[in-house]
């Protein structure tokens, strides 16, 4: 899902062709063995749709992509039920008849096919098994009378992967170098108190550098799936005041105060500590990413008997085509490749730290994240 640009309603008919009509077209392609071993022979992924969004025929690459042992038991399927987008179950049309479809890019691209264009979008994906970026080529075909859809997919999840974290890397630690420069201009001129002040300001600079490369080195290995979380006792309101305090500094937040929630809870939970500053943080950066001109950021935390919520509020809102994609990789507001930071959270939160992550967005209440985390890991 990658292009946000505002389009008509549009949805796949919800009703299916039942599976006689899929065996008989599935026949047409096993009826010209050549164009099925010369679609076998490429390691790009092919699938042919009827004009359900239905799977007529896969090739071997999808098969072995999915790791299934036959290809026929994706006939009749859909794209997002075959790919395990958590957007497909849940509704009794599934694939392609939910809000969120309006914006997925393999469904503008099968659009685009029904109306005889041939076009190439990027389908983001967060599954059970990690994320899938797929860039995807749709061109229309007619065999034996009846129209199908040729869908040939890549997986650019490491290209989009490396140039993502390439663009937030640089972005981010030159900002912090930024201001640790001016900082230690400043001390030059200085003596006394504001001079030790200044570098107590350089220290929490310097420190923030760090952070900025470890948050990478983490995203990284969580992707790869090589973290291993392990167990801290974390006070929360510490964990808070910390994080508010570090991310006051940099340039983002300027003209956003940072302000803690007075009913915020001290609680003690067994986590990791350095995952979950990762989670704070992109939280906060989120927000303040997304937060108005002079709109403040509130931080707080709230506890029952076994759990622990973290929350950052800001008074943006998002429209529903962000919403629809706020998770996603590679997705942002901000342009190409600055939609790490609440893809992060959530995987590092669901993933290793044992919790969830949601969010609410009104434009009378403004937009607010939340990080449930049990207080002792089981």
């Amino acid at each position: 899902m990658t292009d946000p640009t505002p389009l008509a309603p549009f949805r796949v008919a919800p009703a299916r062709v039942p599976q006689a009509t899929i065996r008989r077209q599935a026949r047409l392609f096993a009826e010209h063995p050549m164009l099925v071993s010369l679609l076998d022979a490429s390691p790009v992924l092919y699938a042919v749709l009827n004009d359900r969004n239905q799977f007529v025929f896969v090739n071997r690459a999808i098969q072995q992509f999915l790791a299934l042992p036959d290809r026929e038991s994706l006939y009749g399927k859909r794209l997002g039920e075959a790919f395990g987008c958590p957007h497909a179950p849940g509704l009794p049309n599934g694939c392609g008849t939910t809000s969120s479809c309006e914006f997925c890019g393999a469904a503008r691209a099968f659009r685009a096919s029904r109306e005889r264009r041939a076009e190439t979008h990027e389908y983001h994906l967060t599954r059970a098994g990690g994320a899938v970026d797929m860039r995807v080529w749709t061109t229309p075909l007619e065999i034996a009378g009846e129209s199908f859809l040729i869908y040939a997919m890549t997986d650019v999840s490491h290209e989009n992967r490396r140039r993502a974290l390439e663009r937030v890397f640089f972005h981010d630690v030159l900002n912090t170098v930024s201001v640790l420069y001016g900082t230690a201009e400043i001390v030059e001129s200085t003596d006394g108190r504001q001079r030790a002040e200044l570098l107590a300001t350089m220290r929490r600079l310097a420190m923030r550098l760090s952070e900025e490369i470890v948050a990478q080195q983490f995203l990284l290995a969580a992707e790869n799936r090589e973290l291993t979380p392990e167990g801290h006792s974390i006070r929360s309101l510490e964990l808070i005041k910390e994080r508010a305090s570090v991310y006051a500094l940099i340039p983002l937040a300027q003209g956003h105060p940072i302000v803690l929630r007075p009913d915020s809870r001290d609680v003690e939970l067994v986590s990791d500590r350095a995952l979950l500053d990762r989670v704070v943080d992109n939280m906060l950066k989120n927000a303040l990413e997304a937060a108005p001109k002079g709109g403040a950021v509130t931080l707080g935390c709230s506890a029952d008997d076994r759990e622990v919520e973290f929350t950052v509020h800001n008074p943006g809102h998002m429209p529903a085509d962000v919403q629809a994609q706020v998770f996603q990789r590679s997705f942002s507001t901000k342009g190409i490749g600055r939609g790490l930071g609440t893809y992060g959270m959530k995987l590092l939160t669901e993933s290793y730290l044992g919790g969830t992550v949601g969010f609410t967005s009104t434009q009378e209440a403004g937009t607010t994240f939340r990080c449930r985390y049990p207080l002792k890991r089981g």
